[in-house]
């Protein structure tokens, strides 16, 4: 009698058990392959964000301070705890020459009234516009009528002594003819009968769900930090030296944390901003990130499986008066 033909119970077996493993291994080379892909999408991702607030904040700075008074050109809050934020005097809304055809001299607003120190302030200005052009309507009526803008920045000095330091804050409205309300964050002292000027300005902060902002818009999400470090040429020889010498403002070292209202700003020559950067999501399995180091904020706990870039940027600040200007009463 013929036997017939077939696999045994064991041949099956056999079969069975090498197909898994070569679908088990399948499945791993396709997991691995697809997790590198997203871990590379989400760094190309970061990296973009990176070079698009880069140049950004880049030409801000550079362009901060043309025409403004001694000591306008940047200021800030310092924070060891968290995000710093960042004002740079508002290039964009100068016109060099007004409809009148003259050149602007000086950009500022005199402050006639209502400065007072930190805090909610209404100040009363002798113009909104100090170029005698505005740029931006703060009214919606179709006409442009200010230079300051709502959720945008305030930068205030001492015309007569800007080594005093500055203070700045968010512009929370803007009243028609010549009034804006600022949420100021230091307190500067200014004696009675000295001229307190205000320039607009841009200002950069993180809010809590991790958006970097400009004048209150969001420029790009899943951003952790924000700080900034003040440098000096104090002793003139245009040559920023150690902390010792010329005091970084927030670079750790011993070094006090940045004062704006303490700080003079009449040596201010460089500012360096590193903004930290993650993925969008958390990559499964991928713990060994951890938050940096930026200036003098110490790192926190944060092995979440997010990547994290640190973009740096110093860049000089080109228009910042090296030459105490005068300041016609």
């Amino acid at each position: 009698m013929r036997r017939s033909s077939g696999f045994s119970l064991v041949e099956l077996m056999i079969a069975v058990a090498l197909t898994a493993v070569v679908v088990l291994f399948l499945m791993q080379t396709f997991t691995t392959q697809q997790r590198s892909y997203v871990v590379l999408d989400q760094t190309i991702e970061v990296q973009q964000s990176a070079r698009a607030i880069s140049d950004l904040l880049e030409h801000d700075a550079r362009q901060a301070g043309m025409l403004t008074p001694r000591g306008a050109a940047a200021c800030g809050t310092d924070s060891t705890t968290g995000p710093d934020t960042l004002f740079l005097a508002d290039a964009d809304v100068i016109k060099v020459t007004s409809p009148g055809g003259y050149v602007t001299p000086s950009y500022y607003a005199q402050v006639t009234s209502g400065y007072g120190g930190s805090g909610s302030q209404t100040l009363n200005l002798d113009t909104l516009s100090p170029d005698g052009d505005p740029s931006i309507d703060t009214n919606g009526d179709g006409a442009p009528d200010s230079d300051f803008r709502v959720n945008g920045g305030a930068i205030l000095v001492d015309a007569n002594d800007p080594s005093r330091g500055s203070d700045c804050g968010i512009v929370v409205s803007v009243t028609l003819p010549r009034t804006i309300v600022v949420q100021f964050n230091s307190g500067l002292v200014i004696p009675p009968g000295d001229k307190i000027v205000v320039v607009p300005a841009h200002a950069y902060s993180v809010n809590p769900q991790n958006q970097l902002l400009r004048d209150g818009i969001v420029l790009v999400q899943d951003v952790e930090d924000l700080q900034v470090a003040y440098f000096y040429d104090v002793n003139g020889n245009n040559v920023m030296d150690g902390a010792t010498t010329e005091y970084p403002g927030s670079s750790g070292n011993g070094v006090p944390v940045y004062q704006s209202n303490v700080w003079g700003r009449d040596n201010l020559r460089e500012i360096r901003v590193n903004v930290v950067v993650r993925t969008r999501a958390a990559i499964p399995g991928d713990n060994n990130e951890v938050f940096p180091n930026t200036e003098n904020r110490q790192a926190v706990a944060a092995t979440d499986g997010f990547r994290r870039r640190v973009f740096t940027s110093t860049v000089k600040l080109r228009n910042s008066s090296f030459e105490t200007p005068s300041y016609p009463d």
